[in-house]
C-alpha cells in the first residue's frame, strides 16, 4: 500500500491536486482525514464530495464495515479527543488498509496537510509514503485567508513556518520520497505536473484525470470546490496582484529574504 500525503499550507491548492490523483484508476482521494476532520466529519454527519451525508455514502459505510469490531462495539472512530497521538497513528493506518480494500486502489491521497501527523505515520513504517510539498506563493495564500478575516501578516508567518518545517523535514536523514510541486506550475500545465506526481508515486498517467468529474469522489473536508467537480476549470487565482498594497507586497519581501533559496518566489 501506498499513500500519497500533500503536505502545505492551507489554500494552496490541495483539493485541487487530492481530485486530480483520485481522478485515477489505480488511485483514491480521501481528503483531510485527519483525527479532528475525519471524527467530525462522521459525528457531525458531514456531506461528503459525493453529495452524500457520511452516514448515506456507500463507500465511507464499506469502509467502517472493515473496522467494525467484532463483537459489535463502539463504531470506529480515530479518537481526536481521547487518545494519544501514538494510538491515533495505529487507528489512522487501520483506517488507511480499510480505505485500500475497499476502493481497491493502489495509491491512497491523504490532503490532511498536517505535518507531525505525516511524520508519525511515515515513521510507524508497514507501508509506502510518497510526500508530496505542494507550495503556493505566500502572497496568495495569505490574501485568501485575509478574504476570510485572517490577519494578514499572521497568515504570512504561517505559511512561511509551515513550508520551511517541511523543506528542513524532508531535507533531513531517513526522510520518505518526496516530490516538490508549486500551484502556479500545477495551475499553468496541469497534464505535464499531473504526470510528474504519477510517475512519482509510480502509476502511469491517464487522460481522465485531466476531468474530474467524470469519477465520484469520497473526500473528507477541503475546499468548496469539491462539491462542483463535474464543471472544475482549472484556473490559476492570483487576484492577490489587483489587491495587496505596496506594505503587504514589502512585507512579504522582507519576510522571505532569508529563505528565498528554500521557498523561492520574488
Amino acid at each position: 500500500m501506498k499513500v500519497a500525503f500533500i503536505l502545505g499550507d492551507g489554500y494552496s491548492g490541495s483539493t485541487l491536486l487530492d481530485l486530480l490523483l483520485g481522478s485515477h484508476s489505480r488511485m483514491t482521494g480521501v481528503g483531510e482525514v485527519d483525527a479532528e476532520a475525519f471524527d467530525a466529519f462522521l459525528n457531525e454527519d458531514q456531506l461528503c464530495t459525493c453529495l452524500f451525508r457520511a452516514s448515506e455514502c456507500h463507500f465511507w459505510k464499506g469502509v467502517l464495515d472493515r473496522l467494525r469490531a467484532p463483537d459489535g462495539g463502539e463504531e470506529f472512530r480515530l479518537g481526536a479527543s481521547r487518545l494519544s497521538p501514538e494510538e491515533i497513528t495505529q487507528n489512522t493506518l487501520r483506517l488507511f488498509r480499510a480505505v485500500a480494500e475497499a476502493s481497491s486502489a493502489e495509491v491512497i491521497v491523504d490532503s490532511s496537510k498536517r505535518l507531525r501527523r505525516t511524520q508519525l505515520l511515515a515513521a510507524a513504517g508497514g507501508f509506502s509514503p510518497k510526500v508530496i510539498h505542494l507550495l503556493r506563493d505566500g502572497r496568495g495564500v495569505a490574501y485568501s485567508y485575509a478574504k476570510r478575516g485572517g490577519e494578514f501578516r499572521e497568515s504570512l508567518l504561517n505559511w512561511k513556518n509551515t513550508n520551511i518545517d517541511i523543506r528542513n523535514w524532508l531535507d533531513g536523514e531517513g526522510a520518505p520520497e518526496r516530490l516538490a510541486v508549486r500551484y502556479e506550475d500545477l495551475c499553468a500545465r496541469p497534464a505535464e505536473v499531473v504526470r510528474s506526481v504519477c510517475d512519482f508515486v509510480g502509476v502511469g498517467w491517464e487522460p481522465q484525470m485531466m476531468r474530474v468529474g467524470r469519477k465520484v469522489h469520497h473526500n473528507v473536508r477541503g475546499n468548496e470546490m469539491r462539491f462542483k467537480s463535474k464543471n472544475t476549470l482549472i484556473k490559476l487565482d492570483e487576484t492577490w496582484k489587483e489587491h495587496l498594497g505596496a506594505d503587504e507586497l514589502n512585507l512579504f519581501e522582507e519576510l522571505i529574504e532569508p529563505f528565498r533559496q528554500q521557498l523561492g518566489y520574488c
